[in-house]
């Protein structure tokens, strides 16, 4: 990716700060995690004494909103629910969602929480074959603060259709 330079007009005090400044924009190329780093150069003209300052850092997830058939399991675009639900919690809902899960046991929770969606928006997870003893959820590690292996709070339109729950 290309580097962009920016060179700001102004002067800051010693232990001055300012808010923000826009230094335009980018449009990033794929999907996926982006790294953003920005430091300064020459403060006020001045080489900078304290370089343990002067940079700033941070990722973004860049992704669509799930919609669509998505699979969890070996092989499929998910391997856990867990990693379904990081992503789906990440990048949202833009539509009817299906997670077809594969045939296994998953020794995994699904915390379902303020699951970014639009009104109408559902997440269906279901066994990708129809047959519910061919996909068992069971609990791993207990949880101080809860043993429930699934656990839904303030989404809408959920729905686990064909799996075993133990």
């Amino acid at each position: 990716m290309t580097k962009i330079t920016y060179n700001w007009a102004g002067a800051l005090d010693q232990y001055e700060t300012i808010d923000s400044i826009n230094v335009g924009s980018i449009s990033f190329t794929g999907g996926g995690l982006h790294n953003i780093k920005a430091w300064v150069q020459l403060p006020n003209g001045s080489v900078d004494l304290n370089h343990l300052n002067d940079t700033v850092q941070t990722s973004i997830d860049v992704c669509l909103p799930l919609s669509g058939s998505y699979t969890i399991g070996a092989g499929g675009d998910f391997e856990s629910f867990s990693k379904a639900i990081e992503h789906i919690k990440t990048c949202g809902l833009g539509g009817h969602t299906y997670m077809n899960v594969l045939p296994g046991v998953y020794t995994d929770r699904m915390l379902l929480a303020d699951i970014p969606s639009g009104l109408t928006d559902s997440l269906v997870f279901q066994s990708a074959n129809g047959d519910s003893s061919s996909v068992v959820l069971e609990a791993g590690l207990i949880m101080p603060y809860s043993n429930a292996i699934v656990e839904v709070w303030n989404s809408n339109y959920i729905t686990l259709k064909s799996m075993t729950i133990r």
